[in-house]
């Protein structure tokens, strides 16, 4: 990156003016300026300089139109035109900075020169910042220039909190987070106290494997990273400290429901939760038509139940139970001011979650929780949940994330460090724009809007910004933007940004954001390195994991309880897919149904068995009266299929 000599002029003219924030110059013909270029401009006659970042470009000739023009070229494009027309390059440029600041006038007329390395630097007031570091480079491959923003801007408490968004599978969003995390943990301890210093990261693996193998080093990485990371003074190296938690396989809290099971590699710590937890997120665990106010009641009652003395889920359906006995005994239909009904249908509801979330509800005893009661600074803490299927991961995301938020009300200390960053990707699903307000939703909001003065700080990733919550969009003081379909670019949100600007995010490459921070006047493209640590698909080769003999644990369970291993054997060939991963799946929740069958001290035997796998081997049922078909009527073509 080269200053050198002027590359063009400022101009402006009566139709065409320059302006207090916006310029327009011309440059040679050649000049390498593209869309994001930042440019310096030097008055002649003032002390003036002016620092701004190309948003628009344009060519045109002296052919007052196309008619004229093409006339010119005698009607044939390969001939060669009598007259060669003088041919203009100008470009529209936004200000990011301006020497002195005072008073704010518009551009003056002036030589427009490349920004080298310290002009960037000035450009993006990276001279006001008190604690800077990296979020990547500017520039080309040969001479990248790092972009430096302020951590009190970034992590609190100035202003706080991360947002990028991009397509999936193109913007690399999990890749750039990774980076930014590795940036923080180099770069942090050299704040000037140590309080200042401490952080450490929660992060949810929601999909993939990606995210599976931080502790490795990257096998892949090639020399334009290895340059990006020289030129932000980080060494390209895994993290230090990192921690997985995975959720109990089932209930005997034997295995986890992980990949990362190989014997080399730490295995995930397993989790489960309490009946604390079941009722407090209750809407996410059952149909929320079902938890209606005379419900609602009855679960207030059980909530009373925990804080005098029972413990367990066990315990709270045991005490629906004695209701239902006592109310059976009186031969009334109300009992403890409950109508029978409701009490059965929230006992029912509450018996059957062990067997549908299998070990991620403890159906007696405490639950063993996902985050511990302090973290530890520059550890990353990974809870692995691409296992579950969605309703499962919406439970363990609002059990976590109402965790994290009940500990910054109780200060930062809750916490063990002056900062935590919580990485939640998938907003478009946890915290839509469009939906029920959730207690997922208001958790979410309360993070963004005061988790900065507490220390809890939120890095949220989607696909589509224009469809997550604005609360938490409007929070998020620092933007990072990847490839973006056309489609989400049509967005009122994205209208403040020029046409250009737009095209080049919906063409932006891997390894390319344009990052917003409030030190910078103006968003900047920049380039960004591939994570230091091992990629999740090269992590499964190298490190793949155990697989569990399911079957030979289901053939024992059922031969404790009576059954013979033939006839287990035999039920299983009959009723299960040959998929093995399918296959392994009916198992696990089979072994889970059997285990609450027990315990609720039901008469276990063949015909159960049976009845389990055939309810886990065969496609699901239809679970509403909504879905059930309608009778055909032959004299109706157009009759429909369901009754939706």
């Amino acid at each position: 990156m080269m200053e050198n000599g002027p590359i063009g002029c400022v101009y402006g003219t009566e139709t065409d003016p320059t302006s207090a924030y916006e310029f327009n110059f011309w440059a040679e013909k050649g000049a390498p300026i593209g869309i994001g270029t930042i440019v310096k401009v030097l008055s002649p006659d003032e002390d003036i300089t002016v620092y701004g970042t190309v948003v628009e470009a344009h060519a045109y000739n002296d052919a007052p139109n196309a008619l004229s023009d093409y006339l010119g070229s005698q009607r044939n494009p390969a001939a060669r035109a009598t007259t060669k027309r003088p041919e203009i390059r100008t470009f529209r440029a936004a200000v990011l900075r301006r020497e002195p600041e005072e008073p704010i006038g518009a551009v003056p007329i002036g030589q427009v020169y490349f920004a080298d390395a310290e002009a960037v630097q000035t450009a993006l007031h990276c001279d006001t910042m008190a604690l800077p570091i990296p979020v990547g480079v500017y520039g080309d491959v040969a001479n990248p220039c790092p972009v430096l923003a302020d951590v009190y801007h970034l992590l609190g408490t100035e202003s706080a909190h991360l947002n990028v968004t991009g397509t999936s599978g193109l913007a690399a969003k999990t890749s750039y987070i990774l980076f930014l995390l590795t940036s923080i943990f180099q770069k942090l301890p050299q704040a000037q106290s140590a309080e200042d210093a401490s952080v450490a990261a929660v992060i949810f693996n929601v999909k993939g494997s990606d995210l599976l193998f931080l502790d490795q080093p990257a096998e892949r990485l090639e020399e334009v990273d290895k340059q990006i990371y020289a030129a932000c003074g980080l060494e390209p190296k895994p993290f230090e400290k990192v921690e997985y938690r995975a959720p109990y396989l089932n209930e005997d809290r034997t295995d986890v429901a992980s990949k990362r099971t190989h014997d080399a590699l730490s295995e995930p710590k397993g989790f489960c939760f309490g009946p604390e937890q079941v009722l407090q997120h209750i809407e996410v665990l059952i149909n929320k038509d079902d938890v209606d106010a005379k419900a609602d009641a009855i679960l207030a009652r059980l909530q009373k139940a925990l804080k005098g003395g029972a413990s367990s889920l066990g315990d709270l359906t045991d005490l629906l139970e004695q209701w239902l006995d006592e109310a059976e005994q009186q031969g009334g239909s109300t009992v403890h001011g409950h109508h029978t009904a409701t009490i059965r249908k929230v006992y029912n509801r509450l018996v059957n979650l062990p067997g549908r979330f299998g070990g991620l509800i403890a159906d007696r005893g405490a639950g063993d929780p996902p985050l511990p009661e302090k973290f530890e600074n520059g550890a990353v803490y990974v809870i692995d949940v691409a296992e579950l299927d969605a309703d499962q991961q919406e439970f363990v995301f609002a059990a976590v994330i109402s965790d994290l938020r009940k500990r910054m009300e109780e200060g930062a200390d809750a916490f063990g460090v002056r900062r935590l960053i919580v990485v939640v990707d998938e907003l478009n699903k946890f915290a839509p724009s469009s939906g029920s307000e959730t207690y997922t939703v208001r958790a979410l909001r309360d993070i963004a809007a005061r988790g900065r003065y507490q220390g809890l700080i939120l890095f949220g990733a989607q696909q589509f910004r224009s469809r997550v919550d604005p609360q938490i969009i409007g929070n998020c003081a620092n933007s990072a933007y990847g490839h973006i379909l056309m489609e989400e670019l049509a967005s009122p949100i994205y209208s403040a940004y020029s046409k250009a600007v737009r095209e080049r995010l919906a063409n932006c490459h891997q390894g390319e954001v344009m990052f917003r921070h409030p030190h910078f006047s103006q968003p900047v493209f920049l380039r960004f390195p591939r994570p230091p640590v091992l990629k999740g698909e090269d992590g499964l080769s190298k490190f793949p994991p155990k697989r569990l003999d399911l079957e030979a644990r289901l053939i024992a369970l059922c031969d404790r309880h009576g059954v013979s291993p033939k006839e287990t054997v035999d039920a299983m060939n009959q009723f299960l897919p040959e998929d093995q991963e399918a296959r392994d799946k009916a198992i696990n929740a089979v072994i889970t149904k059997i285990a609450s069958h027990v315990k609720r001290k039901e008469a276990f035997d063949k015909s159960t068995l049976r009845r389990f796998l055939r309810e886990e081997g065969e496609e699901p049922a239809r679970d509403s009266y909504a879905d059930a078909p309608l009778p055909k009527d032959p004299e109706d073509p157009f009759a429909e299929k369901t009754r939706r």
